[in-house]
């Protein structure tokens, strides 16, 4: 708490970020990013401090002949602190200027109005994006006053079951390379001492972090092309930008986000 607190505080971007509303059908971990991001900082700590040990963990230790592989991950998160902690800083900053909106046909939320217009996802409509954005807290927070009083993620469901709400981030992943999110990620990188090889590393895994995901939901070994070829365009050496990449997703898509059941729903 005390880490967002202070990055909050020092950027406001980073204060602003950490209100986006989430899905309950991809991060059922509480209604806006900062429950996303303090999971995956609770995770990083725990393991630093070996309150956790990744072969531990059920799925892991059902991966029998990886064990090396799996302590190799845990290494490279242990030795590495301040980079994925920057990584969960920063890699999902620009959801909070890209929010869009769609509604399930006839659902309380379609009545009201939060159905993005395509034309809606560029720049020049982004006080359109502001504008819905702003309804949708209010909305949110008037629910949370009046209709339902739980838990965060209590409530974060039935606002979702009541209005049908779909929460997007068009385009989010590869706007780290905008001039004020690249600016963001320079004066974090900085705080943390880290280097410009470093930089350019988080760059290139924030921009592809979606993709990890889908190329990696099903055992596709073939995506990692993509990757090799990725490395050696900037520069990188392959298995070790593989290594960061997988480390990034194990944070943010396993660690980070809890659903509503196995399916996401």
């Amino acid at each position: 708490e005390s880490i967002l607190d202070a990055h909050a505080h020092q950027e406001p971007l980073i204060a602003q970020s950490l209100k986006t509303p989430q899905d309950p059908r991809y991060h059922a971990e509480g209604p806006v990013m900062r429950d996303h991001l303090r999971l995956m900082l609770i995770f990083l700590f725990a393991l630093l401090e070996e309150k956790i040990h990744l072969v531990d963990i059920e799925e892991f230790r059902r991966m029998k002949g990886y064990e090396g592989e799996i302590q190799e991950l845990e290494d490279l998160m242990k030795e590495n602190i301040a980079f994925f902690q920057t990584y969960i800083l920063c890699h999902d900053i620009a959801k909070w200027v890209s929010v869009t909106f769609t509604s399930k046909e006839g659902s309380r939320g379609d009545q009201l109005g939060f159905n993005t217009s395509r034309a809606h996802h560029f720049d020049e409509a982004a006080h359109e994006r502001a504008n819905k954005l702003a309804q949708y807290l209010d909305l949110y927070a008037a629910f949370s006053r009046r209709e339902f009083q739980g838990t965060d993620r209590e409530t974060q469901t039935q606002f979702f079951l009541q209005y049908g709400i779909h929460v997007h981030y068009p385009h989010h992943a590869r706007n780290i390379h905008t001039p004020v999110c690249e600016a963001l990620l320079r004066r974090v990188c900085q705080a943390h001492a880290l280097t410009d090889r470093d930089q350019a590393l988080l760059e290139d895994l924030i921009s592809h972090h979606m993709e990890f995901g889908f190329d990696f939901k099903i055992v596709r070994p073939v995506r990692i092309r993509r990757y090799t070829h990725l490395s050696v365009k900037r520069g990188y050496a392959a298995d070790d930008f593989i290594d960061l990449a997988q480390a990034c997703l194990f944070l943010d898509q396993s660690v980070g986000s809890v659903r509503l059941s196995p399916h996401g729903y």
